[in-house]
């Protein structure tokens, strides 16, 4: 029942969704892929507006400065 709130054309960067957990309403996730092929949801700041800025905090980047060529 998550809503997307953005969704970048790389499955890597992902897809920024809101959801309503029972005890913690209005949250925000970050749903990528791995480079196993495996998807994950990391819990990101409400205040994210992009998958690709919500990527970018992950790793204490700007969005500007976030350029995901290779993962290990």
């Amino acid at each position: 029942g998550a809503l997307t709130i953005q969704k970048n054309r790389d499955p890597e960067i992902g897809e920024l969704l809101d959801a309503d957990l029972p005890d913690a309403p209005g949250s925000r996730f970050l749903k990528v892929r791995c480079a196993t092929g495996r998807y994950f949801a990391l819990p990101v700041p409400r205040e994210m507006k992009t998958a690709r800025e919500a990527g970018a905090w992950t790793y204490g980047l700007t969005a500007k400065e976030y350029r995901p060529d290779v993962r290990t």
